[in-house]
């Protein structure tokens, strides 16, 4: 019999992946596993963020892209604080790069069973 210990769920803060993720903390919650929520910072965001910086003076990429990370850390950290509500063990990771090439690193480097 398999034995699922961790699912991982891709979070992009759309109601849909909000939706996913709480059912998938119901699942988690039912077979005694740990909640992995990743959400990936689109790469194409960053180089458009250091296009703009070339362009116009003023703008700083650096400090365009920490506020946007920190955002989104907070983010997945508040749904990550709502789910842990359901006595399930939750872990968040935030990832930059091209989407389904970082989630399957993230696939390969955690290992989840679902």
């Amino acid at each position: 019999m398999n034995v699922i210990n961790t699912i991982m769920v891709a979070v992009d803060f759309s109601d849909f992946s909000e939706a996913a993720a709480a059912y998938a903390a119901k699942l988690a919650e039912d077979v005694g596993a740990q909640l992995l929520l990743t959400h990936v910072f689109n790469q194409r965001d960053v180089s458009l963020m250091k296009k703009a910086e070339k362009k116009f003076l003023e703008f700083s990429a650096e400090k365009n892209l920490d506020r946007h990370l920190n955002d989104r850390k907070e983010r997945l950290n508040d749904l990550a604080r709502r789910i842990r509500g359901t006595d399930v063990e939750v872990k968040t990771n935030l990832r930059i790069g091209v989407p389904y090439e970082a989630l399957l690193d993230e696939i390969q480097d955690q290992k989840p069973d679902l």
